[in-house]
């Protein structure tokens, strides 16, 4: 009887620990925001915000980086104040060149026999 209750405490005690720890993971998601929700937030490319948070040294690759707080600020202060404008002109002035991609074709030689079809690789 007191091993029923020691296991029936125990359970409850695992589940409510795994429910608290599920919490603080959805709340520390939620306070980290990825790159493309805050590209749509600001009307912004997230390219442009992966180039702004090289500029100020903040370590993005993708736009599912999630960023924190001081990261969040740090961007909007970035967009709101105007200091991306000298850096609009330059992207603006680029001259976009597709590189020609030249497919690659490999020449397999068939040997057909009477019953069936071998490729010699």
């Amino acid at each position: 009887m007191k091993l029923i209750i020691v296991k029936n405490i125990f359970n409850f005690l695992l589940i409510n620990i795994l429910l608290i720890i599920n919490y603080i993971v959805k709340k520390i998601m939620s306070i980290n925001t990825p790159i493309f929700s805050i590209a749509k937030d600001l009307n912004v490319e997230s390219n442009r915000i992966l180039l702004a948070c090289k500029k100020l040294g903040i370590n993005a690759k993708g736009a599912t980086k999630r960023l924190n707080e001081e990261e969040l600020k740090k961007i909007k202060s970035y967009f709101q104040t105007g200091k991306n404008v000298s850096d609009e002109v330059i992207n603006l002035n680029e001259v976009k060149t597709k590189s020609s991609s030249k497919k690659i074709v490999e020449k397999v030689e068939i040997k057909y026999f009477a019953n069936r079809l071998i490729r010699k690789s």
